[in-house]
């Protein structure tokens, strides 16, 4: 067995040990992968049951072996502790058990096609979990009617449970059991939780679920963490935030799962618009993203080890459950995974449910463009609402029905509570004068 130093550099972009140069190719009958690295931490070079020849000359090594997969593994667990008076974080990086895998070829995928099982029957096996995990596409109204159906079934069943929501942070907590217990309206509900701010997505995609919880009296449980501190960390890494913001974060921070963070940042890297100073920050992007999925497992830990009683079902997007990367690995309670409409993978979930379209009403929109920070119109599509209020650009909105709007998110809290076809009044400034229109 042959041994390499693996440089393991501590900055602000954590351990982390720099491969450069990587080839792979096949011929006289082996594979090849060859690569340069840094050498100052111990590892270990390994291919299980294959034969492995390792040449090195001038700083790169040549490896030739039978296998399609290399392992590289850590000769000990990587760990750091920050602490001071305020907090104590525990920092885990890859493990010997993890180690790092290079795959030279993809091998052959073969997937036994699956039994179709019924509704009912994925309940029945869910029923005694701690912990049901429901997928979903935020924007698929189809996906939360199979979250609501999930619930229905298990409140049917006498199942006591909490929801788990992503779609609110933690610090709202309170404006949600206000809400579900009559303390608040809807309206005041949906503004004090920054709903449209911070997570955008059309309030009737979940009004079901809200719904059946307050009518059911099942509490609801914000699972995340609050945006300025993720947004902090994607920007400046984990040790950017203050001593006051880094009490706010989980105790144990787990980094060392190297299969998830390289598919994170294939993802980042291609499927996101990323500027050149943001592929410079992905080790940050990606902490921002481990601090998203540990405060939500965290979050659920908290609630199950304090009501033993309880079990939950969580509502969350389904790159945080896929492969078990995300939230599920960092629970440790019995769970079961239910994703929707995703390709089947070898353990990728407990079950995969798939369903055609199905459209909900929506809050009406404008039908306009508009600055980021302000109100002004940028472009008024045709046959808009906005063209029927005489809306032009550089126009100043400044009120709907009377109510004042300083932004695009209380615009669209006075939009959401305005039923289809029901005329607007829209109050705007052009140059220096007022305008109120009307759509009757």
């Amino acid at each position: 067995m042959k041994y390499i130093l693996i440089a393991m550099l501590f900055a602000q972009t954590l351990f982390s040990f720099e491969v450069t140069e990587l080839k792979t190719d096949f011929h006289d009958g082996k594979f090849h992968l060859t690569f340069k690295i840094d050498e100052k931490t111990p590892a270990t070079i390994t291919c299980e049951d294959e034969t492995i020849d390792i040449v090195l000359e001038e700083g790169k090594y040549d490896i030739s072996l039978d296998s399609r997969v290399l392992r590289v593994t850590f000769d000990k667990e990587q760990k750091t502790t920050m602490s001071d008076n305020n907090t104590t974080l525990n920092i885990i990086y890859p493990k010997a058990e993890h180690g790092t895998n290079f795959q030279l070829s993809k091998p052959t995928k073969v997937i036994k096609v699956p039994k179709n099982l019924s509704f009912e029957q994925i309940m029945d096996e869910a029923q005694n979990k701690r912990v049901i995990f429901v997928g979903e596409n935020h924007d698929l109204f189809a996906h939360h009617l199979n979250q609501l159906k999930v619930i229905q079934s298990m409140h049917q069943r006498g199942k006591k449970f909490a929801i788990g929501m992503e779609m609110f942070q933690r610090k709202f907590q309170s404006v949600i059991d206000n809400y579900l217990h009559d303390k608040i309206t809807l309206k005041t509900f949906l503004k004090k939780s920054e709903y449209f701010k911070r997570w955008g997505f059309d309030f009737n995609l979940y009004k079901p679920i809200i719904d059946y919880a307050k009518q059911n009296q099942i509490s609801i449980i914000a699972l995340n963490l609050e945006r300025e501190l993720t947004k902090k960390i994607s920007k400046n890494g984990l040790f950017g935030l203050s001593h006051e913001e880094q009490a706010k974060l989980p105790q144990t921070i787990d980094l060392s799962n190297r299969v998830y963070k390289e598919e994170l940042l294939k993802f980042f890297g291609t499927n996101m618009h990323m500027t050149k100073s943001k592929m410079k920050n992905l080790d940050f992007i990606y902490q921002s993203q481990i601090l998203w999925d540990q405060t939500m497992a965290d979050s659920i830990n908290k609630y199950l080890t304090a009501n033993k009683d309880q079990s939950m079902i969580v509502l969350v997007g389904s790159g945080h459950l896929k492969m078990r990367h995300g939230i599920p690995d960092r629970v440790p309670y019995s769970q079961t995974v239910i994703l929707q409409d995703e390709d089947a993978q070898p353990k990728s979930a407990d079950f995969i449910l798939f369903t055609d379209a199905i459209e909900t009403k929506q809050a009406p929109k404008l039908g306009v463009g508009l600055e980021f920070s302000k109100l002004i119109v940028t472009k008024v599509a045709e046959k808009s609402l906005a063209e029927k209020l005489g809306l032009k650009k550089g126009d100043l909105i400044l009120e709907i029905d009377g109510e004042k709007v300083k932004d695009i998110f209380e615009l669209k809290l006075e939009l959401f509570f305005k039923k289809e076809k029901e005329p607007i009044s829209l109050t705007y400034k052009r140059g220096k004068k007022i305008i109120t229109q009307s759509s009757r």
